[in-house]
């Protein structure tokens, strides 16, 4: 095959190699070198690297000349080094899980051999020599700091600790995330009302995460439009930093080069142009992080901002309403200016909820709603999945008005109608209301579904044990589980569910939509988004 392989003729010629008998003499992890170098051409070709290209592609045919390889991945002015050095990063890591997994693949012997060469390139050029300014010592790991603690003041070397690149391999399957203790979560047992109906046994399967590396455009310059399919892939070049840039634009950069992020938050948007509404992307991205991850990255964060002459500012906050008095990330002043935002008991509700004489289940699930109301005009990135707003699909908020205003009018007619059955007495008429409405508020959703050990994913377990109180009433007649697990094991109890290709493991629960019910006799089924097994 041609190494000057035309990127119109990329599918055709992947789908070839795949599709005919060669293939299976050809391992998982040499079509995925191919399909990486192929996806090198293509940002080539699409960017403004023309340039340069005969330089790289002699550079690229020259593979396993390691003297003439390694001096153009260490030429630090060079854009094109620059995305080669992070996905042979992203793929030497990909090629490592896949060598654990694939033990008597064909090309065993073969990859080794190529991660070895990828090794001693990137040593140098992943760990340059340190300064006497700025020498990397070794650390500790990090404590998992608890994340609604004030961000205190780093040292130097606390700082270039968090700062040193991650070679950590992706977890795999086996590696879970603690679970919390909770009533939901406890051993599955159908004489408890309200237990989760969980898997008893794990699926594992075949997966491989391609590097994901999203361009950062300069205002003044625009990625050209072309008429290939390629033209929304990944994989796209990024421009060098000027002097005009935001002064935030190293945090963005490493947030956008960080793969272990696509785990939890898919491909990682930052579409800011100003610092402000950057340092809120960047703090409402972590509140879908797992706490430790987002523990570390908040200090990154606030660390950055003080080089560039931020200040930390607790006062300059956006308040919400909330049963307790919390600041969820500060604000910025100085040279940075940016708002903050705290859970506050002294805010009012939003105004389009009943207000007055609400039980303190209802009044914590109002104060609730408001703070997802606030949310939903802050973070661009929110979607929905309510079925009464629409069935067929999970839909981004900030992309449709139409049903962004949809969605918020059930939310709070849900609310209005709990309060309503509240006054009524009939204890099965509330039960049933407040599962509706606990179905309305996790319908809110992130693509992919937020871990349940981050902010948002603790927030709605909150919300959710406030059904416990309303099925206790209800007595023997009433069985509720929430459904988590193998979706293989729980979908007889699951209706209208819907599929996501990110987050999670494969042909698992990744979110409960609605908890599954049997009141009565009658049987209420759940809802669920579950990870697809493609």
């Amino acid at each position: 095959m041609s190494i000057r392989l035309d990127i119109s003729r990329k599918e055709e010629v992947v789908g070839t190699l795949y599709a005919t008998s060669i293939f299976k003499h050809i391992s998982r992890s040499m079509y995925l070198f191919l399909m990486w170098f192929i996806d090198l051409k293509t940002a080539v070709s699409l960017g403004k690297f023309s340039r340069t290209e005969n330089i790289f592609m002699a550079h690229f045919s020259n593979f396993l000349n390691k003297e003439h390889f390694s001096n153009f991945l260490n030429q630090k002015d060079s854009d094109l080094a620059f995305v080669l050095r992070s996905n042979l990063l992203g793929m030497e890591t990909q090629l490592k899980e896949a060598i654990a997994k694939y033990t008597t693949d064909p090309g065993v012997q073969e990859c080794q051999a190529l991660l070895e060469e990828l090794d001693s390139l990137l040593e140098l050029s992943l760990e340059p020599t340190p300064t006497n300014e700025d020498k990397i010592p070794e650390t500790n790991p990090l404590p998992e700091d608890d994340p609604f603690e004030p961000i205190s003041s780093l040292s130097e070397n606390e700082m270039d600790s968090l700062l040193k690149p991650s070679l950590e391999a992706i977890p795999k399957n086996e590696e879970k995330i603690p679970e919390t203790n909770s009533s939901l979560e406890k051993d599955s047992s159908f004489d408890d009302a309200f237990e989760p109906i969980s898997s008893q046994s794990e699926n594992k399967f075949d997966s491989f995460l391609e590097p994901s590396l999203e361009a950062i455009p300069k205002n003044e310059e625009k990625i050209p439009e072309t008429n290939s399919s390629l033209e929304d892939h990944f994989f796209e070049p990024i421009p060098s930093p000027s002097g005009n840039e935001l002064k935030l634009i190293r945090l963005q950069e490493l947030l956008l080069a960080e793969n272990k992020l696509s785990e939890y938050v898919g491909s990682v948007e930052l579409n800011s142009n100003n610092d402000s509404d950057l340092w809120q992307e960047v703090q409402c991205l972590l509140l879908r992080l797992p706490e430790p991850e987002a523990n570390r990255w908040r200090k990154i964060a606030l660390k950055l901002a003080l080089e560039v002459g931020g200040e930390k500012d607790e006062r300059s906050l956006t308040l919400v309403p909330f049963t307790k008095d919390e600041i969820v990330y500060p604000g910025l002043t100085g040279k940075l200016e940016a708002k903050g935002l705290c859970l506050s008991t002294q805010e009012k509700l939003d105004p389009r909820l009943t207000q007055t004489n609400l039980p303190e289940e209802l009044l914590f699930l109002a104060k609730v709603i408001s703070l997802y109301l606030k949310f939903i005009e802050l973070d661009p990135q929110i979607h929905h999945a309510f079925k009464t707003v629409d069935r067929f699909g999970v839909r981004r908020l900030s992309l449709d008005s139409e049903q962004k205003s949809k969605y918020i009018n059930a939310l709070i007619d849900r609310f209005q109608w709990a309060v309503t059955t509240e006054e009524s007495g009939d204890i099965l008429k509330i039960l049933q209301a407040r599962i509706d409405l606990d179905e309305a508020i996790h319908s809110l959703v992130y693509i992919p579904p937020v871990p349940r050990d981050s902010w948002w994913g603790k927030l709605q377990k909150e919300c959710r044990d406030t059904l416990k109180e309303p099925a206790r009433k209800a007595g023997n007649q009433v069985k509720i589980r929430p459904l988590w697990g193998s979706y293989a094991d729980i979908r007889s109890r699951s209706k209208y569910d819907l599929e996501v290709d990110s987050g999670g493991t494969p042909g698992e629960v990744l979110a409960c939509l609605r908890v599954y019910a049997e009141i009565q006799g009658e049987v209420l089924p759940g809802r669920v988004l579950f990870r697809g097994q493609r």
